[in-house]
């Protein structure tokens, strides 16, 4: 068993084949889809790629507050960063695991990157302050995709506000 960690990954109903990251909310890969499914999202990849050559690709990243190996975060985001390449930009709290190594991942890449640390006159005081963040930092950066590396309260805070949303939530193993 590998410890590399992967894209949540669905599978074609039709031959097996599986779909990347960003792609399941599909039954069927491309290759199976009835013509007016690939008429209809013709249309929308043109609008989504529209949307992106104006505003980028913005993954917002949330996870552990632990000491964390950093391995899997540049693997992650190495993945994002070949797929979208100079699209990507990139968001994530300013707590100390996950939120720091993902901004020096993206420091270090020259990828544009947004830090939300907590603000206590905009966020209030704690506990309800780090929740108050989260939904303050979906707000305004307005991801595409969640990347939920493993985490604990505030990580299921941040996926549960992006899935209320309708925000893509790709799990890393």
């Amino acid at each position: 068993m590998s410890d590399t960690p992967k894209f949540a990954e669905t599978y074609c109903s039709q031959c097996g084949g599986s779909f990347g990251p960003g792609d399941s909310g599909f039954s069927h890969c491309d290759q199976h889809w009835s013509p007016g499914v690939r008429k209809a999202m013709a249309r929308f990849d043109a609008g989504i790629a529209a949307r992106r050559a104006r505003e980028g690709y913005r993954v917002l990243a949330t996870g552990s507050r632990l000491s964390v190996n950093s391995g899997p975060v540049d693997r992650v985001l190495g993945a994002y960063l070949e797929k979208h390449g100079l699209d990507l930009r990139l968001a994530a709290g300013g707590a100390p695991g996950i939120d720091t190594l993902v901004e020096e991942w993206a420091l270090s890449m020259g990828v544009p990157f947004k830090r939300y640390a907590v603000d206590h006159n905009l966020d209030g005081p704690w506990p309800g302050a780090g929740p108050r963040r989260n939904q303050r930092m979906h707000d305004d950066f307005k991801p595409h995709e969640v990347a939920a590396f493993p985490g604990g309260k505030g990580t299921a805070s941040m996926c549960r506000i992006a899935e209320q949303a309708g925000t893509l939530v790709t799990r890393v193993r």
